[in-house]
């Protein structure tokens, strides 16, 4: 048996070397360049990994946040507005725009100047009467002048008036003064010359203010009224008007 297994396979050996004969004997059949670019590109595709793709850069805008504002209140007294820094600074109301605010008299200028800007508007005089403004002159220690309100007629030297700013003393800078006496010192009764009380101290002081006259409000005819020396003068105790009690309430507001 063991022969024909050995007879058997001989020719086994002998197709096998004739088929390593051939091969080795035979010409390789080149490959298509067409075919063989397109099977290296899918080699290459195939082996190389996908390139990822940048993505654009987005511009991002900045986040705003909105804060409200602050609004001044009473607990929190450094946002206070401007209006309440000026009121809170504001030493008062000098003697000008109280006596316009008080009796409606539109001259312009400081105190000393409103005697000659009223001339050929309204009517001036040496003759006290209510509701009529008495002008101070300037002074050394007065320099821009004074203006105040007459409110009573006492008697042809004596009268009581409203005013504000007065720096002399029982005064202070910057506050209302109401029934204050002034006397006549002149000696025509002209009022040329006077002297204001020390508040209402019943007490003059030594201090004699020239003034201009008074000036009153309607209009100018013209013509000055006489002093009190050529007319006949009586006791006139007036009160105080209600328009300039309005006003007066308007001034306090402001200051």
């Amino acid at each position: 048996m063991m022969a024909w297994m050995k007879g058997g396979l001989a020719p086994v050996r002998t197709a096998l070397g004739t088929a390593v004969l051939l091969a080795l004997t035979l010409p390789v059949i080149p490959m298509h360049p067409a075919q063989a670019s397109q099977d290296i590109k899918t080699a290459t595709t195939k082996s190389t990994p996908a390139k990822a793709t940048p993505e654009k850069a987005t511009a991002t805008k900045p986040v705003v946040t909105k804060t409200a504002a602050v609004q001044p209140t009473n607990k929190n007294p450094q946002f206070k507005s401007s209006k309440s820094t000026v009121a809170q600074r504001s030493y008062g109301i000098s003697c000008v725009p109280y006596a316009r605010s008080v009796t409606g008299m539109g001259i312009k200028g400081n105190a000393k100047d409103w005697w000659n800007n009223a001339s050929g508007t309204y009517a001036r005089g040496q003759l006290p009467e209510s509701g009529a403004v008495m002008s101070f002159q300037g002074t050394r220690s007065m320099s821009l002048g004074h203006v105040a309100v007459v409110t009573r007629v006492l008697d042809n030297r004596t009268v009581e008036i409203d005013h504000a700013n007065w720096r002399g003393p029982g005064a202070s800078k910057g506050g209302v003064f109401k029934n204050i006496p002034v006397v006549d010192v002149s000696a025509n009764n002209d009022w040329s010359r006077v002297r204001v009380g020390l508040g209402h101290s019943g007490d003059y002081g030594n201090t004699v203010y020239p003034t201009n006259g008074f000036i009153y409000d309607r209009p100018d005819n013209g013509s000055m009224l006489a002093s009190a020396a050529t007319r006949h003068m009586t006791t006139v105790a007036e009160a105080t008007p209600a328009r300039w009690r309005e006003a007066e309430a308007i001034v306090r507001q402001v200051r």
